[in-house]
């Protein structure tokens, strides 16, 4: 007998689909729809970076950062709510990525994850699943 192993690609896959299972449909639905009314165009980029850095939207407590993002001072930025935090992570990418020229995840890795050579790659997966 065969046995069929899955692709890195698949189990990572199915470990986005185990945390998604571990955050409340309603509160998913409240996420994505604040997404899309923040960010308009924006919104899949800002919502895949959210579903890979924070373990889909399960690994960021009571800091509102989904994305992430570093304070100037060091730590981590945070927000009092997930709708500010959303609008200015909109914001930030269009100012420090999209006006610069970095308009894709691959043009975005170096600055936005450092030493990482998939995380290009691994954000348009997500919008591709989209």
């Amino acid at each position: 007998e065969i046995e069929v192993v899955p692709s890195r690609a698949e189990v990572k896959r199915e470990e986005r689909h185990l945390a998604l299972a571990r955050t409340s449909p309603h509160d998913r639905a409240t996420y994505l729809e604040t997404t899309k009314e923040a960010c308009g165009d924006l919104w899949e980029l800002v919502w895949a970076i959210g579903v890979y850095e924070s373990a889909n939207y399960t690994a960021w407590a009571n800091t509102n950062n989904a994305w992430g993002r570093k304070s100037i001072s060091g730590g981590w930025m945070s927000w009092p709510s997930f709708s500010l935090a959303v609008k200015d992570e909109c914001d930030y990418l269009q100012t420090q990525y999209l006006d610069k020229g970095l308009d894709t995840p691959e043009k975005m890795q170096k600055k936005y994850a450092g030493g990482s050579t998939t995380w290009g790659a691994r954000v348009v997966s997500i919008i591709d699943e989209l």
